[in-house]
């Protein structure tokens, strides 16, 4: 019951806060942009980064490839979608515990920005320390598992993100991710997720 509550409250502020507009949001389309300057405001990106997890025995450790676009005029500011490839590492030991099996994961998401952190810079070219909503969903094929979700399995995580970057939710920046994530297969159970996120935008190709 905390967990449904949590999720509820997260969904609140995520439904109840709205993206706070600053001097240096620079709203101009994508394809307006000149070649050499940093894309602003980006209609989509490319998303890499690696997602683990904690709690118990084993936990899945991977790498994250996707592909995000920019939804305006919608209650998230924008979607992802893309693959999760990894192993199950025992005990969090990275660097010297042993892992056992691999899975293949799609994963996607919804962004939501809350607020505004901090902003540096000068007025025509700032950055943002942001904070936003973003909630993951994966579905996952298990080989040899030594997890209790058995061969398939899905996770469905409502997580906090710290967003360092440029103002647009896939304008190029670094996040940091965490929250609960809720395992479910064989069996269901809890588990805390992190994840580091690298946003690059997608520079559209000029008109000829």
């Amino acid at each position: 019951m905390r967990h449904l509550l949590v999720i509820g409250a997260l969904l609140g502020c995520a439904g109840s806060l709205t993206a706070q507009e600053g001097p240096g949001d620079r709203r101009g389309r994508i394809d307006e942009q000149r070649p050499d300057t940093p894309v602003v405001n980006a209609g989509s990106a490319w998303l890499i980064g690696v997602t683990t997890y904690s709690r118990g025995d084993y936990q899945p450790s991977g790498v994250d490839l996707g592909f995000g676009v920019r939804t305006d005029g919608l209650p998230m500011n924008g979607v992802s979608f893309g693959v999760r490839l990894g192993s199950f590492v025992q005990n969090q030991a990275v660097l010297i515990g042993r892992t056992q099996g691999f899975f293949v994961a799609a994963a996607g998401g919804v962004r939501r920005h809350l607020l505004d952190l901090v902003a540096l810079g000068n007025e025509d070219n700032l950055s943002y320390l942001k904070l936003e909503f973003v909630l993951e969903g994966a579905a996952a094929v298990n080989f040899n598992n030594p997890m209790p979700q058995g061969s398939f399995g899905g996770i469905v995580a409502p997580l906090l993100g710290l967003t360092f970057g440029g103002r647009g939710v896939f304008d190029t920046g670094f996040s940091i991710v965490f929250g609960p994530a809720y395992f479910v297969g064989d069996a269901s159970e809890w588990h805390t997720q992190v994840g580091i996120r690298v946003i690059t935008p997608r520079r559209r190709r000029p008109a000829p």
